[in-house]
């Protein structure tokens, strides 16, 4: 698993070639941090030559800023960014979510909002048939195996 961003708020971690894992310790305050967050994504869909697709692990924390909201909803529209899902059990997070499916309506988003890292998987699989079939998510997930 190769590591693009380690900070103190969030990780990427690129699962495959075509799989990137997101996950947020905490809901950022300060603004750069979205900002950088945002630059991350936007380069990696700039360095692929072939669609990428996220999961997102929201349970610790979420991007609240309307600003940063927009400009995750900019990205889905790069025809490398192969769809998306994020997984909380907490319904501020589904809000947030919603507001970037709104933002992007104007064009076909890929992207979905799930109660468990198992759905949000499942719907991976379901944009992309096979393309989480070598990642061991009882370790990325930290589950118990």
């Amino acid at each position: 698993m190769e590591q693009k961003n380690t900070s103190s708020d969030y990780a990427i971690d690129w699962l495959t070639d075509q799989v990137i894992f997101i996950r947020w310790e905490k809901s950022p305050t300060d603004p750069n941090i979205t900002t950088a967050f945002i630059r991350e994504l936007h380069e990696i869909l700039h360095s692929v030559t072939e669609p990428v697709f996220f999961l997102s692990d929201l349970r610790k924390g979420r991007i609240t800023d309307v600003r940063s909201l927009q400009g995750l909803a900019e990205l889905t529209k790069h025809k490398n960014w192969g769809g998306g899902a994020a997984f909380s059990e907490n319904p501020m997070t589904k809000i947030f979510v919603d507001t970037v499916k709104r933002l992007a309506r104007d064009i076909n988003t890929r992207d979905g909002m799930f109660m468990s890292p198992e759905k949000a998987i499942a719907y991976l699989e379901s944009l992309q048939p096979d393309i989480t079939v070598d990642i061991d998510w009882n370790a990325v997930l930290g589950l118990e195996s």
